[in-house]
């Protein structure tokens, strides 16, 4: 992304963390200085507490503001389940339930809690801007709950700040966001994206995400991706 001028130079702007879980990504770009500023978002309360610990203990409290919300396309609460195994599964449950024909990891039987949901551009708006004028990235991991945060974040998105985050058909599914959906979603928001083939990365038009569903068809199928 720097190579191209997508990106601020190294140890400038705010990378914006959606799903910090317990902070590996935002607290390890500033211990590396790659920006100058985070803003982590987890919505888990027993996340939430370990990236507060972690940001104390990386000394980097006067450059990271940490957020107990799940970002998402709407204000309120919405509900959230938890993984008993993978502390990093936990998501937001929609209404539907998904759209997937078969559920592959018992999710119906997780336990369940309330958290705060806010969307992105509202949070943005809210913080100071000395850390929102310059984001440079924003880093997501929502298991799914992709769709919904792209769609709260029309505005940051419209300054042409890129998006590094997984793309997970089952969990997009799982989520309630159709195929067809998503992929109106991203044509009108980003215009390409890259993907690592074989230790480099490929650039491709956004329409090609069509087809990348079909590569990856199975719940346990998923890739990294940047968006521009």
């Amino acid at each position: 992304l720097r190579e191209l001028g997508l990106c601020a130079p190294v140890g400038q702007g705010t990378v914006i963390d959606v799903g910090a879980n317990i902070g590996v990504i935002s607290i390890g770009m500033l211990q590396n200085r790659e920006f100058a500023r985070a803003i982590a978002i987890e919505p888990d309360p027993r996340n939430f507490s370990l990236l507060e610990r972690n940001v104390r203990q990386n000394r980097l409290a006067e450059k990271m503001t940490c957020l107990p919300v799940a970002v998402s396309d709407r204000q309120g609460t919405v509900e959230f389940e938890l993984s008993a195994e993978n502390f990093g599964d936990h998501r937001v449950r929609t209404a539907s339930h998904g759209t997937y024909a078969a559920e592959a990891f018992g999710e119906a039987a997780r336990r369940v809690i309330s958290v705060p949901a806010r969307r992105l551009d509202d949070l943005v708006a809210e913080l100071p801007s000395e850390w929102t004028q310059d984001v440079a990235l924003i880093w997501m991991d929502v298991q799914g709950h992709e769709g919904s945060v792209l769609r709260g974040a029309r505005q940051l998105l419209s300054r042409g700040v890129p998006v590094v985050a997984e793309f997970w058909p089952y969990g997009l599914a799982r989520s309630g966001m159709s195929r067809d959906d998503f992929l109106d979603l991203t044509s009108q928001v980003f215009t390409s994206f890259w993907a690592l083939r074989q230790g480099r990365f490929v650039q491709h038009p956004i329409g090609a995400l069509d087809r990348l569903f079909d590569e990856l068809p199975g719940p346990n199928d998923f890739e990294n991706l940047i968006l521009v």
